[in-house]
């Protein structure tokens, strides 16, 4: 089972990787998130020509302070460097407590990066469904199972970018004390209102097909790169 479905993973990132070569231009501000398949994509960008006006973003801040090539601020530099353009860091914790973010979100550094986000013209959009069980945030120990099934509780049907939790009508569902620095659901919406390309990169599995259709119909993205099997189901299904 875990071979195919990693087979499946890979080439999605691949078919990712040819999306951003054939769509990227100089004039362009890309927005890369945390996580294993944007890492994927990541490796399998070839970059066919230069592109020394490329600007690649962070769109959240830091899991750890151990070198980790799933990070954002990493993966934004290798996507940069690779199309010989530039990449920015964001200077910040990916989670903080609610009553500290305000101050985190103010700081001079951090607003340098987060106000490149409304001129953003395009964004790698990685989903799950919230699961207190398998979900990837929880088995990375990023969040407790306790956090997701309370999330649930309330709603959630989904996540984006691991800390981003949405119910079925897409709308914010809010971690109680915690305060996900970065784009926001709000910021993606905005991408798609703009025309922006917001991409979504999601595969190999019946459990994303829910979040991934909620997402696409409540405007969280507009663009799809999947497989053909879930993209069969996701035109089939109610």
């Amino acid at each position: 089972e875990a071979a195919p479905k990693e087979a499946v993973v890979l080439s999605i990132a691949n078919a990712a990787a040819r999306y951003l070569e054939d769509h990227l231009t100089n004039r362009d501000i890309l927005l890369v998130p945390w996580g294993r398949m944007a890492n994927y994509i990541a490796r399998q960008i070839k970059a066919p020509r230069p592109l020394p006006g490329l600007t690649v973003v962070p769109m959240e801040g830091v899991m750890g302070v151990e070198y980790d090539p799933s990070e954002a601020n990493i993966l934004a530099s290798a996507i940069a460097s690779k199309f010989g353009g530039r990449s920015l860091l964001l200077p910040a914790p990916a989670v903080v407590d609610k009553e500290v973010s305000k101050v985190i979100v103010d700081l001079p550094l951090v607003k340098r990066v987060t106000e490149l986000y409304k001129k953003a013209t395009m964004a790698i959009v990685p989903l799950a469904p919230a699961d207190p069980e398998r979900s990837t945030v929880v088995q990375m120990g990023l969040v407790t199972k306790g956090t997701v099934k309370s999330l649930v509780a309330r709603g959630a049907v989904g996540e984006i970018a691991s800390h981003w939790w949405f119910d079925s009508q897409g709308q914010i569902v809010d971690q109680d004390r915690t305060y996900a620095v970065g784009l926001g659901l709000d910021g993606l919406a905005d991408m798609v209102d703009r025309r922006a390309k917001v991409i979504a990169v999601v595969g190999a599995g019946r459990e994303r097909i829910r979040p991934l259709k909620v997402a696409l119909i409540n405007r969280l993205a507009n663009v799809l790169i999947t497989d053909h099997i879930s993209a069969q189901i996701l035109l089939t299904e109610d």
